[in-house]
């Protein structure tokens, strides 16, 4: 496994969880104008996130051992990712991942709104 496998998935997991916080956090204050927009936006790149994350772990089975270690180092940045994007505080959002890793991996699995 190289550092830039690593890297990779540290990189595609932080996005995929920004997306996951903003999904849960922040879609139910948005207007229904810009939850549909917005939505669908998020929508897509939490589905575009999951496919190149399994082919990822497929292609590099080690990764599967660090995957837990990435998804802490992730997270961290994903809440202040998401705190800039969606220009709401990072308090909101929970010190630890709220998400386990299967929920993260899962197609289908969005956070309650």
């Amino acid at each position: 496994m190289s550092d830039s496998q690593q890297h990779e998935l540290v990189n595609r997991l932080r996005v995929l969880l920004a997306h996951l916080l903003k999904w849960h956090f922040q879609y139910p204050r948005l207007s229904q104008r810009w939850a549909e927009i917005e939505g669908k936006r998020w929508r897509d790149t939490i589905i575009e996130q999951r496919a190149a994350l399994r082919y990822l772990l497929e292609k590099n089975t080690a990764l599967q051992a660090v995957l837990a270690e990435a998804i802490v180092e992730s997270y961290r940045q994903a809440v202040d990712m998401a705190a800039e994007e969606s220009d709401v505080p990072a308090t909101i959002f929970p010190r630890e991942c709220p998400y386990d890793q299967a929920q993260i991996l899962e197609r289908g699995f969005y956070p309650p709104r």
